[in-house]
């Protein structure tokens, strides 16, 4: 879940960087191509995680995430390097209706694999209702619109912002619903909680429950070491009579 937006909002800052008249003289594919790429991505990344995995290969994945976050922090430096650099593939800037079928077909695939995804959470959401759940399930729209936005949209006219904005929206209500979850809930592991798998839930329940029992045992060691010991026939003396 967590690649879904280091991805698009990746890509996103390398299309930024390569703005025209900025850190460039003029635009080129790094430019023009950056933004759909970046989404595409994340949109696999999303299909993926609204799969079922097994717990081996939930455990094979987490093993792995370094080598995933490694990866795509290293395709966007030598994307940025290339385009930066006017390096071919991405020196030339391309025609915008000499991409527009590629464009198409990239938001197609893209508005599938979203929806896939979509689907898939929205079933978890019935099963365990959370607010996080609702805003992953929104940005996944949000980001989808985006996808058909680029493809039809201008460079530089009104329809070419509507991408950036339906982007924006689909980060910050996930940062807003994090927040507000945060705030009611307290801890990270239950904010987080409706996206587990069932695998997790089920390790960290056993984690409470082995805490709540070390616990237990702590505060009746604990009581026992507090009460007085009293030997066999011991009595207490009788307070003196007042007279």
């Amino acid at each position: 879940m967590s690649l879904v937006f280091l991805s698009s909002a990746g890509f996103l800052l390398l299309h930024a960087l390569a703005t025209p008249g900025v850190l460039l003289e003029g635009g080129n594919a790094g430019f023009a191509i950056a933004t759909p790429v970046g989404l595409l991505l994340a949109a696999c990344f999303a299909a993926v995680s609204g799969i079922e995995l097994t717990p081996a290969r939930a455990a094979g994945v987490l093993r792995r995430q370094a080598l995933l976050r490694g990866g795509l922090a290293a395709l966007m430096v030598a994307w940025a390097a290339v385009s930066l650099l006017g390096l071919p593939p991405l020196d030339v800037a391309p025609a915008e209706e000499a991409t527009r079928l590629e464009l198409e077909l990239m938001a197609g695939a893209g508005v599938l694999l979203y929806a896939f995804a979509a689907a898939r959470f929205w079933r978890l959401h019935r099963r365990r209702p959370s607010v996080m759940l609702v805003a992953v399930i929104t940005a996944f729209a949000l980001l989808a619109e985006a996808m058909v936005a680029v493809s039809v949209a201008h460079n530089w006219h009104a329809s070419w912002w509507e991408w950036h904005l339906l982007m924006a929206f689909a980060f910050a209500f996930v940062a807003y619903s994090a927040q507000v979850q945060y705030a009611r809930e307290g801890s990270w592991s239950a904010l987080f909680r409706g996206i587990y798998l069932q695998e997790t839930i089920g390790q960290l329940r056993r984690e409470h429950a082995a805490a709540l029992e070390a616990l237990v045992t702590a505060i009746q060691q604990q009581a026992t070491s507090d009460r007085p010991s009293r030997s066999p026939g011991w009595w207490p003396r009788s307070p003196p009579s007042s007279t």
